[in-house]
């Protein structure tokens, strides 16, 4: 009885863990250009999509929730390429518009298909973000066109978008 008890415990603790908002350590690590890609790239590394969603523009995070984030890296074969480019990537540069509101992360990371198909050499895949300053953090900001290539306005046309992308079956 008391095994019982205490396995009830420990899963009600883990799962208010799960619940409770973004860690503040997460806040403190937006502070530069780098800082913020280290922070996104590590969450999207690890699947902690709520931390990720936490490193989002607050336009972005408006118009999207954060289930979307979730179905476009989990369900979508340009978001598994997408959670691997960026999980393996290096920033190589990051340019801050002189305004000093916005800015884009340039990332380099090894390209595994091109690397199969001509294996004599090492390939790279170049990839860019956009970041805005928010409250002193930089921000990821992005769009639905940006991600999945498909105009904003017909995201949600289900017919247009499964002839674009491959929703895949998870069991």
């Amino acid at each position: 009885m008391c095994a019982r008890i205490s396995l009830v415990l420990l899963i009600a603790s883990a799962l208010a863990g799960c619940a409770s908002g973004p860690s503040s350590e997460a806040a403190h690590k937006l502070g530069t250009v780098k800082e913020s890609f280290e922070t996104f790239r590590g969450a999207i590394a690890k699947e902690d999509y709520d931390a990720a969603y936490d490193t989002l523009s607050r336009d972005t995070r408006d118009r999207y929730p954060s289930q979307l984030l979730v179905i476009a890296f989990k369900m979508t074969a340009t978001g598994q390429r997408y959670q691997r480019l960026i999980s393996d990537s290096a920033l190589v540069t990051a340019i801050e518009k002189s305004d000093g509101k916005s800015a884009v992360a340039v990332l380099r990371a090894p390209d595994v298909e091109a690397d199969l198909a001509d294996p004599g050499r090492k390939h790279f895949e170049m990839k860019s973000f956009r970041l805005v300053k928010e409250d002193e953090k930089w921000l990821v900001q992005f769009t639905l066109q940006e991600f999945f290539g498909i105009p904003e306005d017909q995201f949600f046309d289900y017919s247009r978008v499964t002839r674009k992308r491959d929703f895949r079956q998870r069991r």
